[in-house]
């Protein structure tokens, strides 16, 4: 199994399920593959990485620019009461 060419969240391999609702140049966010979670969503780097103790300095900093815009977007159809950021490794 090839990483990059079956990793279900790199946007090359068309392997993605769920719609982009942004996009820079290190990251992208989508909404999340599951609908019975209201107002939830994944923060995904463009870099192939495995998992975020692989994050440079950079995606770093910029996901932390980027996190109020995300959550922005989520609260945009109903205000969450509350917010749980982290990963699955």
């Amino acid at each position: 199994m090839n990483k990059e060419t079956d990793c279900p969240f790199c946007l090359e391999n068309d392997l993605l399920k769920v719609d982009v609702l942004f996009e820079d140049n290190l990251w992208y966010f989508t909404e999340m593959n599951e609908k019975a979670i209201g107002n939830a969503g994944m923060a995904i780097t463009k870099r192939h990485v495995e998992t975020p103790f692989e994050f440079n300095d950079l995606e770093w900093v910029r996901l932390r620019e980027l996190l109020p815009k995300f959550k922005a977007m989520l609260d945009k159809n109903e205000p969450a009461q509350g917010y749980n950021i982290g990963w699955n490794v």
